[in-house]
C-alpha cells in the first residue's frame, strides 16, 4: 500500500526544469501524468521567465508531436520540441515549428518524461507513403522531399516510401503486399491516387475476410486503417471538402495529430449484371462533366488548365442525353445545414440496409415497385411492396446528371458544388440539369462557382418551393435531391452502341454506361478535420469558440 501511494504521488508529480528559451532564462513545467481532459490548463507545457515570473508562454501537450535531444548523448543540454499550431486568423490552417530549450542539464530526462506523457495520444508509429510524380504538373516529388518526409522523420515515424510508376500501382500494391506493419497509408498527390488507396484498402478488406465475388447483392465492409493525403493534384476536391483548404502543411498536421473524419463511400455497379465497377467519394457525373473528363484525358500535361479548356469547348456544343433516372429520395425536404465538426446529420446516419435492399431489387426496369414520377415539388414517400422505400423515375433529356457524396469544394467552387452536402450522413445529393439551352446551363455554372456556402435568405417554399435548396439550384427544372440509391440508364446511344458521353468518377473515367449506385455510410476514415459550425447556422445552440487543441479557449499566452 505504501508503494502504491508513492507511485501515485510520483505519477501526479509536475516536473520542473531550468533552461533557456530564445536566450532568456526560464523554468519549464511539465504536466503531471494521469490528468483528465477536463483539466486542460494542467495539460500544457508552460515556461516562466526568470526576469518576469508573471510572464509565461505555453503550448498544449496535445499539440506536442515529439521531444528530441539533438546531440542525443549523455552530455546533451538541448531539448527540441516539434509542435503544431493553428495560424492566427484562420482556424482551418495549421503550421509546424520547432521549439528549442537550451542550457538544460536534464534535457535527456525531460525528453524521456515528456515522451512518456505523449503516449496517451497513440499517434502513428509507421506509415506507408505513396508519391505520384505526375500529379498536378509534377510537383509531388519536391513536396515530399521538402515538407513531408523531413517532418515525418522529425516526429519519429517510420516511413516506407513508394514512388508510383504507372496507373493502379498503389492499388495493386495494397492488394498484394502485407500491410500489418503499418498504422496507416498515405499519399502525396491528387484525387486520382487517393482513389487508388481507397480501392486498394476496401478491396483488400474483402480479400482478408475471404469474400469471393463482388456485386450489388453484397454488403460493403469498412477499411481497417485510415488514409492520409497530402494534396498536390489539379483540383484536390476531396481534401478541400474535408479540411476546407488544400494546404499541404495542414493536411500533414492532421496526419501527425491523428485527427480523423469518417466518410461515406458510394459503390457503383453495372445496372444489368449487378457486378461491382468502382468506389466513388465525391463527384459521379454523366453528361457535361463526363465530357470534360473524357476530353481532357489526353491533355493531362496542361495540368488544371485542361479543365477550363474542355469546359469551354463542351459548353459550346452542350449535347443533351436521353436518360432514365431512378432514385430513392430519402429526405424530401433538404435541411439547409452545412456539414461541420458537430454535425448531427453525420452523427446519426441511416442504415445501409434499406439502400442495399432497394438496389438488390432494381434491374434494368423497375419491376414490382410503385414508381412515382420525379417532380420538383417534394412528394410523400410511397411504400413499395411493403418495403420502407419508394422508387421515383424520370425519362427526359439532361445536360448533366451528377451525384455529390460530399460538398466537392475546389478553387473553382470554394464553398462547394453542393454546399449543403455532408461527409457522413449516408446520403448523396443527386443534381439533374435538363438540356434546355447553353445560356440556362451557363447560368447554372455561374451560380455554382459564385454563390456562398451559407445562405440565410432562402426563398420561401410558398413562393417557389425551394425550401432547403442552395441558390445555385434555384433555377427552372434544375433539381437537387438527397438520395440513398439511384440508377441511370442511357436510352440514346451511338450507332455502335457506345454512350454519347462518359461517367466521370472523381476525375476518372468509368467503363460502364448503365449503372446503379448506393451510399455506404462511414465506410472510410481519413485524416482531416471538419470546419467549425458556421455562424448563424440554426442548430439550436451557438457554436463554442475553440482553442488550438479543440478545447474551449484557455486564458493563457500561446506561442
Amino acid at each position: 500500500r505504501g508503494m502504491s501511494e508513492s507511485a501515485a504521488a510520483t505519477e501526479a508529480q509536475s516536473f520542473q526544469f531550468d533552461c533557456q528559451f530564445m536566450g532568456l532564462a526560464c523554468k519549464l513545467h511539465l504536466p503531471a501524468a494521469g490528468l483528465t481532459s477536463s483539466n486542460s490548463l494542467q495539460q500544457r507545457l508552460i515556461w516562466q521567465f526568470a526576469n518576469s515570473p508573471k510572464t509565461a508562454e505555453s503550448v498544449p501537450l496535445s499539440l506536442v508531436l515529439n521531444a528530441l535531444t539533438p546531440n542525443d548523448d549523455l552530455v546533451s543540454n538541448t531539448l527540441e520540441l516539434i509542435v503544431a499550431k493553428r495560424l492566427p486568423g484562420d482556424s482551418a490552417l495549421w503550421s509546424l515549428s520547432r521549439l528549442r530549450f537550451t542550457n538544460m542539464p536534464d534535457a535527456l530526462e525531460c525528453s524521456r518524461i515528456l515522451l512518456d506523457r505523449l503516449k496517451i495520444y497513440r499517434r502513428l508509429k509507421s506509415l506507408l507513403l505513396f508519391i505520384n510524380p505526375t500529379s498536378g504538373g509534377g510537383g509531388s516529388d519536391a513536396l515530399a522531399k521538402s515538407l513531408v518526409l523531413p517532418w515525418l522523420t522529425a516526429c519519429g515515424i517510420r516511413v516506407v516510401t513508394i514512388r508510383t510508376e504507372r496507373r493502379y500501382h498503389a492499388r495493386d500494391f495494397l492488394l498484394r503486399e502485407c500491410l500489418a506493419k503499418f498504422d496507416c497509408v498515405a499519399c502525396v498527390g491528387g484525387d486520382g491516387i487517393l482513389l487508388e488507396l481507397v480501392h486498394g484498402l476496401l478491396l483488400r478488406r474483402r480479400l482478408d475476410l475471404g469474400i469471393d465475388g463482388h456485386s450489388k447483392l453484397d454488403a460493403e465492409h469498412p477499411a481497417d486503417m485510415p488514409i492520409g493525403v497530402i494534396p498536390s493534384g489539379s483540383t484536390d476536391a476531396i481534401v478541400h471538402s474535408v479540411n476546407n483548404n488544400t494546404d499541404a502543411t495542414t493536411a500533414l498536421v492532421h496526419i501527425l495529430l491523428g485527427n480523423r473524419v469518417a466518410m461515406d463511400v458510394t459503390s457503383v455497379y453495372d445496372l444489368h449484371t449487378g457486378e461491382f465497377i468502382a468506389y466513388n467519394l465525391g463527384l459521379l457525373s454523366y453528361g457535361y462533366f463526363g465530357d470534360i473528363c473524357k476530353g481532357s484525358e489526353s491533355m493531362r500535361w496542361l495540368g488544371p488548365m485542361r479543365y477550363d479548356l474542355m469546359g469551354a469547348l463542351t459548353l459550346m456544343r452542350l449535347p443533351r442525353h436521353l436518360l432514365e433516372v431512378t432514385l430513392i429520395e430519402t429526405e424530401p425536404v433538404r435541411q439547409p445545414l452545412t456539414c461541420h465538426r458537430r454535425c448531427q446529420l453525420c452523427a446519426n446516419p441511416p442504415s445501409a440496409d434499406i439502400a442495399r435492399q432497394a438496389v438488390r431489387d432494381l434491374g434494368p426496369a423497375v419491376s414490382g415497385h410503385q414508381v412515382d414520377p420525379i417532380r420538383r415539388q417534394p412528394v410523400a414517400s410511397l411504400p413499395s411492396n411493403g418495403n420502407a422505400y419508394a422508387w421515383r423515375q424520370s425519362r427526359r433529356r439532361y445536360a448533366s446528371v451528377s451525384s455529390f457524396t460530399m460538398p466537392c469544394r475546389s478553387a473553382k467552387s470554394p464553398h462547394g458544388a453542393v454546399p449543403f452536402a455532408h461527409l457522413a450522413d449516408g446520403l448523396t445529393d443527386l443534381v439533374t440539369v435538363p438540356g434546355r439551352d447553353r445560356l440556362h446551363f451557363l447560368h447554372y455554372l455561374t451560380r455554382l462557382t459564385c454563390r456562398p456556402a451559407w445562405m440565410p435568405k432562402l426563398i420561401d417554399e410558398q413562393q417557389g418551393g425551394w425550401e432547403g435548396v442552395e441558390t445555385q439550384f434555384q433555377l427552372d427544372s434544375v433539381a437537387v435531391r438527397r438520395v440513398s440509391a439511384f440508377s441511370v440508364r442511357i436510352l440514346h446511344r451511338q450507332q455502335d452502341g457506345q454512350p454519347l458521353s462518359a461517367w466521370n468518377s472523381d476525375g476518372e473515367l468509368l467503363r460502364a454506361a448503365d449503372i446503379v449506385c448506393r451510399v455506404n455510410p462511414r465506410l472510410l476514415t481519413v485524416f482531416g478535420s471538419h470546419i467549425d459550425e458556421p455562424v448563424g447556422q440554426g442548430t439550436g445552440s451557438s457554436p463554442s469558440k475553440l482553442g488550438c487543441c479543440g478545447d474551449p479557449l484557455l486564458s493563457c499566452v500561446d506561442i
